[in-house]
């Protein structure tokens, strides 16, 4: 029998977290990752932080003392910074050191996703989506749907976000 293991996910989008949940379902459905994996959302916060916010901290804190979280998935957007930067930048800022949290950045967004599964490596994923198919940020959960998978695997992101899943 495995052992369930529950990651709590937090991520800047507002439709962000019900994205994440489809894509692990997703997953879960390839065999790429265990049946044994949920995904939560910290019930005040609706799986949604501002990176910036020094109370991300406390939030993650809590989420890992009361032991409803086995590990913190924390989703970033870099926005071309550059997403070593940004990690670092956020561990720095929040002054994280613990091995349970574990920080995901997009290159650009997490709309890099949808433009990756369809063959197209845009600087701006959402303004082309939004020009080239008529895309709302309100769509984003629907799109887990149509996500390539095959196509994700060279993505770093989307990489480390199932590795971040995998690793106990």
């Amino acid at each position: 029998m495995e052992i369930v293991r529950n990651h709590c996910l937090l991520c800047e989008d507002a439709h962000g977290f019900k994205f994440f949940q489809k894509v692990v379902q997703r997953l879960k459905e390839a065999g790429i990752i265990p049946e044994s994996i949920n995904v939560k959302e910290k019930k005040h916060t609706n799986g949604m932080i501002n990176p910036r916010n020094p109370k991300v901290r406390r939030v993650i804190a809590a989420m890992l003392s009361n032991k409803s979280c086995d590990k913190v998935i924390v989703l970033l957007d870099a926005d071309g910074r550059g997403a070593e930067k940004v990690e670092k930048e956020f561990r720095e800022k929040q002054r994280l050191k613990s091995g349970k949290v574990v920080v995901v950045v997009f290159e650009t967004e997490v709309e890099e996703w949808i433009t990756a599964s369809l063959g197209v490596n845009e600087r701006d994923p959402s303004t082309y989506l939004k020009e080239h198919y008529g895309y709302r940020k309100s769509e984003l959960p629907s799109k887990a749907e149509g996500l390539d998978l095959k196509q994700l695997s060279g993505v770093a992101s989307f990489e480390r976000f199932v590795e971040a899943l995998k690793d106990p």
